[in-house]
C-alpha cells in the first residue's frame, strides 16, 4: 500500500531535530519541533518558511492513519490547515502505493477524495460563476462555490512547496451523484482535482487517535495538552469551545459576543446582541444525546426569519459523523443533514420533490459555536422543495458566493424530547411544510389490504351468480274478471328443485291510466308453508304544456329469499282499477340469481373509510399549500 520505501533522515536547516521523509513521494515536511517547512532537494534539504502551529483539534485523523476508499488504499502522510474569510478545513496528503497520491479534504464533517487530472485548458477564475453549469474537463459541473485561501499551519510530509501566507483561489465544482472537483490557481496555473464526495464510514480508516471527550476512556483527556476554552474577549467570561478544530466562531454565553476561533487570537466578530434573550434554546448548549443511533452534542443554536416568521436550528456535532441540524418551527422538528451531490440541473422535480417555497432568510440570534463565522447580518437566498415526509433546501450566500444543498426528514417532537431530555417540548400547531400527511400514510397502509377485500369480494359475487344461475321455473297465463274478483287464482304444480335458494315472482299487465293488483302466494303442498308477494302493476301517461310524460310501469317484481325445494302452487288473489272488468296478465316465476344488493352495501362499506381517507389527505393538502408562497398548479405534480 505504501510507496516504495525509501526512508530518508536529515537535520533541519533551522534548529538540528532529526526530520525524517517516509514517503518517496514527499518533496516538503513541516519540522514538529520549530515548525519550519523543508523542502528536500536531492541530498540536500533547506529552509522555505514556517508554518504556524496547528490549532488544537478533535479530528480523528492522524499522520499515520490507513483507509480504503472504493478499492484505492492510502496512508496519512501530512496536512494543511487552510483559511477563508467564511471558515477553514484540513487537507491530508495520502500516498496511494503504486496509484500516487491523493488528497483527502476535511471539512464541515465529510470529506472529499481526490487527485490531480489534465483537463486541458481551463478558465480563468474570474470567469466562473456560483451557481452556473460549466464543462471543466470531460464533465459537466455545478459551481457551488469560489473562495480565496490562505494556508495558516500544517505538519508532516507534503508532495508540494507551499510557500506559508500566500493566497490560493480555487472553486469548487459538485456533481448529481456525489462527484467532487475543484479548481485551483497553483504554481503551473490553474489546476485541476477530480475525485468523489465521502461519509466517513465509507472510507473505512484504521490507526484512528482517541478523540478526547468522546473515545471510551479519554472522556476527560484535553486535546494534545491543549485547552479548548479561552476567556472573551468583551466581557472575560469562559468560553468553551466543543468543536475544536472545526469550528470557525464562537457565541460567548454570558454577553452573546460572536469571537472568531479560527486561530488563538479569538477577536471579536460582532458585539452582543440584546435579541438572543428573547429566544432562549429550548435544548440547552452542550446537551448531548442519542439520536437516531448516533450519539450528538448541541454546540450551536441559531434563530432565522424570512421576514413573516421565524425557526429556531440546533447545530449537532459527532466528531465521526460531523455536522447535522434539528430545525424546529412551532412544535415540528426537521432533521438536517448536508447533501453531497446536487439535484441535476438543480431542480429537483424529477425526483419527485415539489418546490414549495422560494424566499431571503436572516439570522435573528445565535448562541454555541459554527463551522463557519456567522453574524446576525449573515443573509441566504433560500429555496423549499418538499416531498413530505422530506424536504430538499438549496441555500446561496451571496456575500460568500457559495451555495449548499440539504435534505431533511420530518421527526416527532417527542423524539427530539427523548433523545436530549427534554420533556417540555412543546407539541406541533398547524401544518409544517414537510409534515407527513396522517391521512395520506392511513390511505398507504390500508389501501394494499383494501384491494385484496375488493378482488376477493367480486370473486365471491361472481362465484355466487354463476353457482346461482337464473332459470325460468313457471310462466303462466291468468285474466282478472270484475264478476270473479273474489276468486282466488291458482297455478299448476311447480317444482322448485335444488337447495335453498332465491325466488323472483314477476307480474305483467297491459294496464294503461289504471292498475293491477295481485296478491301471490307461494305455497309448499308438502307443508303448508306459504310465501307471499304483494305485485302493484300501475302505469300512467299524458301530455302537459312541457310534453308526454309517463310513470309507473306494466310489470312488478318480488323476490323471496332462501326459498327451500318442493312442490309449490302459486296461489293469486287479483284486485283492479274500478274502470277495469277483465283484464288479462300472466305471472312468471324464477328459481336462482343472487341479491346485487347485499354485493352493493359491502361494497359501500368497504369504500366508505378508505373515500374519508382520501377526502381528508386532500383538504390537508389543500391546507398545507395554503401555507406557500408558490402555486401547487405551477410546481407539478398532484396533491396525492
Amino acid at each position: 500500500m505504501r510507496a516504495v520505501s525509501s526512508i530518508r533522515a536529515y537535520d533541519c536547516p533551522s534548529c538540528g531535530a532529526t526530520l525524517t521523509f517516509e514517503s518517496s513521494i514527499s518533496i516538503s515536511a513541516v519540522c514538529p519541533f520549530c515548525r519550519s517547512l523543508v523542502i528536500r532537494r536531492d541530498l540536500n534539504v533547506e529552509t522555505l518558511g514556517t508554518l504556524a502551529q496547528l490549532p488544537p483539534d478533535l479530528s480523528p485523523l492522524q499522520i499515520g492513519t490507513t483507509g480504503n476508499f472504493q478499492g484505492v488504499g492510502f496512508r496519512l502522510c501530512g496536512r494543511l490547515r487552510w483559511h477563508w474569510t467564511g471558515g477553514s478545513w484540513t487537507e491530508w496528503f495520502a500516498e496511494c502505493g503504486t496509484d500516487g497520491y491523493v488528497w483527502i479534504a476535511e471539512t464541515q464533517g465529510f470529506f472529499t477524495f481526490s487527485r490531480e487530472v489534465e483537463a486541458g485548458e481551463l478558465p480563468r477564475m474570474d470567469e466562473i460563476v456560483v451557481g452556473h453549469k460549466q464543462p471543466f474537463g470531460e464533465k459537466t459541473w455545478m459551481v457551488i462555490d469560489v473562495k480565496d485561501a490562505v494556508c495558516v499551519g500544517g505538519e508532516g510530509e507534503l508532495p508540494e512547496v507551499i510557500q506559508p501566507g500566500l493566497p490560493r483561489r480555487s472553486a469548487d465544482l459538485q456533481g448529481s451523484h456525489g462527484e467532487f472537483a475543484t479548481l485551483e490557481t497553483g504554481t503551473k496555473g490553474t489546476e485541476m482535482f477530480e475525485g468523489r464526495y465521502a461519509r466517513f464510514a465509507e472510507m473505512n480508516f484504521m490507526n484512528l487517535r482517541p478523540v478526547p471527550g468522546w473515545t471510551p476512556g479519554a472522556e476527560n483527556a484535553r486535546i494534545e495538552g491543549k485547552s479548548t476554552s479561552f476567556s472573551c474577549p468583551n466581557c472575560a467570561a469562559p468560553v468553551e469551545v466543543r468543536a475544536a478544530g472545526l469550528s470557525m466562531s464562537a457565541v460567548c454565553g454570558s454577553c452573546g459576543t460572536i469571537i472568531d476561533t479560527s486561530d488563538e487570537r479569538h477577536q471579536i466578530l460582532e458585539k452582543a446582541d440584546a435579541k438572543l434573550r428573547d429566544h432562549p434554546p429550548k435544548i440547552p448548549i452542550g446537551r448531548r444525546g442519542k439520536f437516531r443511533e448516533t450519539e450528538y452534542e448541541v454546540i450551536g443554536f441559531v434563530r432565522r426569519s424570512d421576514g413573516d416568521a421565524e425557526w429556531s436550528e440546533y447545530l449537532l456535532f459527532n466528531p465521526w459523523r460531523g455536522f447535522d441540524w434539528l430545525v424546529t418551527y412551532n412544535g415540528h422538528w426537521t432533521f438536517v443533514e448536508r447533501m453531497l451531490e446536487t439535484p441535476r440541473d438543480s431542480d429537483p422535480a424529477p425526483l419527485g420533490f415539489r418546490l414549495y417555497a422560494d424566499y431571503k432568510a436572516s439570522v435573528v440570534a445565535v448562541l454555541g459555536e459554527f463551522y463557519w463565522q456567522t453574524s446576525t447580518s449573515e443573509r441566504t437566498d433560500n429555496q423549499d422543495f418538499i416531498l413530505p415526509p422530506y424536504v430538499l433546501s438549496r441555500e446561496a450566500y451571496p456575500d460568500l458566493a457559495e451555495i449548499t444543498w440539504s435534505k431533511g426528514e420530518y421527526v416527532e417532537g417527542k423524539e427530539v424530547g427523548a433523545a436530549f431530555g427534554e420533556e417540555a417540548i412543546e407539541g406541533p400547531t398547524g401544518l409544517y411544510l414537510n409534515q407527513p400527511n396522517p391521512f395520506a400514510q392511513r390511505w398507504q397502509s390500508i389501501r394494499r389490504p383494501m384491494f385484496v377485500a375488493l378482488l376477493i369480494l367480486c370473486g365471491l359475487q361472481m362465484y355466487a351468480c354463476s353457482a346461482a344461475g337464473l332459470r325460468q321455473v313457471y310462466n303462466g297465463q291468468f285474466v282478472f274478471r270484475r264478476a270473479e274478483a273474489s276468486r282466488v287464482l291458482t297455478s299448476d304444480p311447480i317444482d322448485l328443485s335444488g337447495s335453498a335458494s332465491k325466488v323472483t315472482i314477476e307480474g305483467f299487465a297491459n294496464v294503461a291510466n289504471n292498475w293491477l293488483n295481485l296478491d301471490v302466494g307461494l305455497l309448499d303442498e308438502a307443508t303448508g308453508n306459504r310465501f307471499e308477494k304483494d305485485l302493484e302493476i300501475e302505469f300512467y301517461s299524458g301530455t302537459d304544456s312541457d310534453g308526454f310524460w309517463s310513470e309507473g310501469s306494466k310489470q312488478a317484481a318480488g323476490t323471496i329469499s332462501g326459498v327451500p325445494p318442493g312442490k309449490y302452487r302459486l296461489t293469486i288473489e287479483p284486485d283492479a282499477d274500478p274502470k277495469i272488468n277483465e283484464m288479462p296478465f300472466s305471472v312468471r316465476v324464477n328459481r336462482g340469481g343472487v341479491f346485487w344488493s347485499n354485493f352493493l352495501m359491502t361494497l359501500a362499506a368497504l369504500l366508505l373509510y378508505p373515500m374519508y381517507l382520501l377526502i381528508r389527505s386532500s383538504s390537508f393538502e389543500r391546507a398545507r399549500w395554503s401555507e406557500s408562497d408558490i402555486s401547487p398548479e405551477s410546481s407539478g405534480g398532484s396533491d396525492e
